[in-house]
């Protein structure tokens, strides 16, 4: 049962266990891991792993993904950094120190996951992402201090994200499929022992969003309890392959095997995807197709990155602040900067907790 299935997230682990975990990769300040265990019988125990910081955790700050695709056919920058990555990188530096971007997290892909997109080897996926790794840290080798950025992965090969974590500087994996798609990649990433984001899609990029997949109960208001259900159920799989808990980051898949409407839903109810299990949640609207319905005429015939789509994602990134989101996944890095850095503020304008990304696991 679903009850069932949240009361054993939390496995116990060894005091000499190596924590590779969120608070030693995400750029928090001054944060500990609090691991209290409270008494009584075995249904009552409880264990709790907290993440304490008296300035900046993400209970009062949203982290700002940014998304570097290196491939020929992504949805929306397909193709733009696929052979110029200087550019990228002078962008990227022109954001961090003259816009004054605040970016806490590079996200790098070389598999495009749109809708109909065709996988790739994990040879050509590394012949992508490789050379752009070892170049960012050439590029912001120089800078002071260099560059503190965590650098996260984006892939459903195991292959590919024991390469990067390994040898290409990446900190953290990012799999679309979380560990339906590659046998091996629970068990890899937890030897890797970094974070781990794990997100919910059926099928795969070239089916996911089939009329079978599309298909939660008999409104599109229960994607919020299926999607809920399925994606705990898969990090049920990944702890019992051996990856912490607190190294888990759910993403409830916008865009992948969702209508418009049921993406709104997940949308507006990110803290109940999490529920009781209270696992940090990213969540990725950045110029998705779920706006066209709703942008409607505004956007026919326009490009993924027209002016509609950017405030359309600004409005997505702040419902997702005030729905519980601890990491927002976006293109349009300092729109979306400020967007976050607003919606932080109003949220915390009394020093209060948004209890809706209060970050914990609580196990009863």
């Amino acid at each position: 049962s679903l009850s069932q299935c949240i009361q054993q997230l939390v496995s116990s682990t060894s005091s000499d266990t190596s924590l590779h975990n969120l608070t030693q990769v995400l750029p928090l300040q001054t944060t500990t891991i609090a691991n209290i265990s409270t008494g009584g019988s075995e249904t009552e125990h409880e264990m709790l792993y907290e993440i304490q910081n008296s300035d900046q955790s993400l209970e009062h700050r949203t982290l700002l993904m940014a998304i570097l695709n290196i491939t020929p056919d992504s949805f929306s920058d397909g193709g733009q950094w696929m052979h110029n990555h200087d550019a990228m990188l002078r962008c990227l530096e022109h954001e961090l120190f003259e816009n004054g971007t605040e970016i806490d997290i590079l996200d790098v892909g070389g598999q495009s996951t749109r809708p109909q997109s065709q996988r790739i080897d994990a040879q050509q996926e590394l012949d992508r992402v490789m050379p752009v790794l070892q170049r960012i840290q050439q590029w912001f080798g120089n800078c002071d201090g260099g560059l503190n950025i965590p650098i996260s992965i984006d892939t459903y090969n195991a292959q590919v994200a024991h390469e990067c974590v390994t040898n290409g500087g990446a900190n953290i994996v990012n799999d679309i499929s979380g560990g339906t798609m590659d046998e091996a990649m629970l068990s890899t990433v937890a030897t890797l022992g970094v974070p781990y984001i794990c997100m919910h899609m059926r099928g795969t990029p070239s089916t996911m969003q089939s009329a079978q997949h599309l298909q939660y109960g008999n409104a599109d208001s229960d994607v919020i309890g299926i999607v809920r259900q399925e994606l705990l159920q898969r990090v049920r799989r990944a702890q019992e392959q051996g990856i912490a808990a607190w190294n888990i980051i759910l993403d409830p898949g916008i865009g992948f095997a969702k209508s418009s409407r049921q993406n709104q839903y997940l949308l507006h109810h990110l803290q109940d995807i999490k529920g009781h299990t209270k696992y940090p949640i990213l969540s990725g609207c950045s110029r998705k197709s779920f706006l066209n319905p709703i942008l409607g005429e505004s956007v026919a015939g326009k490009s993924n990155d027209c002016m509609e789509k950017v405030i359309g994602t600004q409005c997505g990134v702040t419902t997702s602040i005030l729905s519980g989101a601890n990491i927002v996944r976006v293109h349009d890095l300092y729109s979306m900067h400020i967007a976050r850095k607003v919606t932080d503020s109003i949220i915390n304008v009394n020093h209060g907790k948004n209890t809706a990304r209060a970050y914990h696991y609580n196990q009863s």
